[in-house]
């Protein structure tokens, strides 16, 4: 009998406070959508139900589920890079966490970004014009990121970080 090495290995107590952090950023994002989508989004995304399933659960066509479903997810696109940052959003270059968004809702619009960067924001990046594909890399002590844009587009995004212990 083969076991899996990675059964084997436990998270650090700080890794499953990440995961967690980075899913409830998720799930707050998903708490600002109309009711209408919201709905069919955690159906469909977290509950991993069929269009078949979510229409007869609500009594809608598939249609109904299909187009509520595209526009759901086109509201939670976006591309947002922020800097290395405390969790009170304070910028840490020497100890805080990157966080870099890519909003993946499917479809062939892209959200419409309506306000302007707010002032004393972190945001180094945000791009909603592009189609394209967030491609991080993780190394020994270090990450890049790199946004791929689709044949045809022009904006890009690159960059590289240091991974580190926590502060002493």
């Amino acid at each position: 009998m083969v076991e899996s090495p990675l059964c084997s290995i436990p998270l650090a107590p700080e890794d499953i406070l990440l995961r967690r952090e980075a899913v409830e950023q998720v799930r707050e994002a998903i708490r600002h959508l109309p009711p209408l989508l919201r709905e069919i989004v955690e159906l469909r995304d977290i509950e991993g139900l069929s269009y078949h399933e979510i229409a007869t659960i609500l009594s809608r066509p598939v249609g109904t589920v299909m187009s509520r479903l595209y526009r759901g997810r086109n509201l939670l696109r976006t591309y947002l890079v922020e800097p290395p940052q405390r969790p009170d959003g304070t910028r840490d270059t020497q100890f805080g966490i990157r966080e870099i968004a890519a909003g993946t809702g499917g479809g062939e619009t892209l959200y419409q970004l309506k306000n302007p960067i707010p002032v004393g924001s972190n945001i180094e990046v945000r791009n909603n014009t592009t189609h394209g594909i967030l491609k991080v890399t993780l190394r020994a002590g270090a990450y890049d990121w790199r946004f791929i844009p689709v044949p045809g587009e022009t904006f890009t995004d690159s960059g590289t970080g240091t991974c580190h212990g926590k502060p002493s």
